[in-house]
């Protein structure tokens, strides 16, 4: 079996996993998804995914803490990260970029933007 490309989601719903787990072919990729910011910080150095997606408001931490959190770990330094929060405004979207995401979505997501940014983030 050829490696996967790790996508890493981090929130408490699982909804945007299954989406992911839609869009992008199991034959290519691995959905890796946890419902918590200290499970999801552990399972980005664990398993060093090729990009993260978080949600805003995590269960025991919130997400700009994750964001800074991944950030802040050598092997995790240069993981793209997106958030993606039922919480619009350009304060979200500034705190987000300063805690280090790369990018913000708004949910809830339109399917084929979702998979546009993500293939962006990923680089594909």
């Amino acid at each position: 079996m050829t490696n996967r490309t790790k996508i890493l989601v981090i929130d408490d719903d699982p909804f945007l996993g299954e989406i992911l787990g839609r869009i992008f072919p199991e034959e290519r990729y691995e959905i890796l998804s946890v419902a918590d910011g200290p499970s999801g910080i552990q399972s980005a150095r664990m398993n060093m995914p090729q990009a993260v997606i978080v949600d805003l408001m995590l269960p025991k931490m919130p997400g700009f803490e994750v964001v800074r959190a991944i950030r802040s770990h050598p092997d995790t330094r240069y993981v793209p990260i997106m958030i993606c929060s039922a919480h619009p405004g350009a304060d979200n979207l500034q705190k987000g970029m300063q805690a280090g995401a790369n990018d913000y979505c708004q949910k809830p997501v339109d399917i084929q933007q979702l998979e546009a940014r993500v293939r962006k983030l990923l680089g594909h």
